[in-house]
Formats: structure tokens, sequence, C-alpha cells
């Protein structure tokens, strides 16, 4: 939801195609070197990561990351979390509009990472549609500092019904209190998790799992 996945090729002037990439999907993230010949193209939904492509050579690498910002310089390529992604995932208001009432983690930005693109593992044109199999690298974690929560001073769950921010009480909102500490919302969470019957799915109704119960009045 909000993102769009699209087939992509390298193309000259003339709009001839000279190098398909199908059947990887990109969001659009590409990144040159000064002279033009090494390009950095964010690929994949389920499995992420950057293809590195060197148009003289031929050769094409594979960087396993779920980082979508990064650009290349000097024949380095650099992965970063813009300040921008930091300030939206620490702000209080709703994309509906009004202001959250679920507790927030707060975020930092992480130092940025450095690849030397001499030193990753590359294949023949042939290979390219097969590279997640065929690079051995390590994935490169790079998410948001989770540190801590910003003051809360809303309410926690009293029973398994009453939902937060106009919506139904359901998983996601639960798992947030959750990981905020809340013993009720843990031990519920804990029970729905458990569940054998169920499928466990963080957009459906707490009640779903649970029924209608109130909170335990020693929580």
């Amino acid at each position: 939801m909000g993102a769009n996945a699209c087939l992509f090729h390298l193309i000259d002037n003339d709009k001839n195609i000279i190098e398909d990439f199908t059947p990887f999907t990109t969001n659009g993230k590409v990144s040159w070197n000064e002279k033009s010949n090494i390009c950095g193209i964010s690929i994949g939904e389920k499995e992420r990561g950057i293809i590195i492509m060197d148009t003289e050579l031929h050769k094409f690498a594979l960087i396993k990351t779920d980082c979508r910002d990064f650009k290349i310089e000097n024949n380095t390529l650099m992965l970063f979390i813009s300040q921008k992604e930091i300030d939206l995932l620490n702000r209080e208001t709703l994309y509906s509009g009004g202001t959250t009432e679920l507790p927030r983690v707060k975020f930092e930005r992480p130092e940025d990472i450095y690849v030397e693109l001499d030193s990753l593992k590359y294949f023949k044109k042939k290979e390219l549609p097969n590279i997640y199999n065929l690079s051995s690298d390590e994935k490169i974690e790079h998410l948001p500092i989770q540190n801590g929560f910003w003051e809360f001073k809303g309410r926690v769950p009293t029973n398994t019904y009453d939902g937060f921010n106009n919506r139904d009480f359901e998983v996601y909102q639960l798992e947030a209190f959750a990981k905020y500490g809340d013993e009720q919302s843990i031990e519920w969470l804990n029970e729905i998790k458990a569940m054998k019957d169920r499928k466990f799915d963080r957009w459906a109704k707490v009640s779903y799992y649970l029924g209608y119960r109130e909170k335990a009045h020693n929580k």
C-alpha cells in the first residue's frame, strides 16, 4: 500500500533495450557513479536488495538489504536513512488527521554504512535471474534505531473490544501496548500467538481471538 513496483530496463538514447532485468522489479531508486559506468538499482519486494551493474564489463553484483536509500560515490556505495524518514516515524500525527492514541517508539538515525564495490562478488548476465541464490553475502540490516518511547499519557486497554484512533481494537494496537510494557496487553498478545486453530493476523480484531473480556483488576 502506498508503493509502486515496476519492471525496468536499461535503454539507449533511441529507447532501444540494452538490458532486460525481468523478472526483477524496482521502486525507482537508482544511483550512478561519476563516470556513469556503474549503476545501483533498488530491487525486490519480499526479497530486497540493490543490484550493482558494471555497464562496461557487463557484470552484476547484489547487495542484500531492505534499505532503500543509497548513493554511489568514488566506487563506494553508501546506505543511509534520511532524517526526514526518522521524523516521519517519530511524528504523533496520523495520515487521516489527529494524533495517535498509541504509545510511540522513539527512533534515531543510524550511522551510514559504506560498501566498497570492488569487494563484491560479480556474476555474468546469464546468472542474473538467479543472483539471490548465487550471492552468499549476508544481508545488511540497516534500520532506524529504537530508543525507548516518547512520553505516553493516554489510556491503556481495559477490555478486548474498545479500540483506538476511531478503530476497532485490533491486534496491531495490542502489539503497541505490549511493546510499551502493559502487562495485560502482553498476556493477551501471548495468548493470541499461542493459538493453534486461528492464524495470527495483526490486522484482525482482538475480540476475534479472545471474545469480549474485561481487564483483570490487578493488571
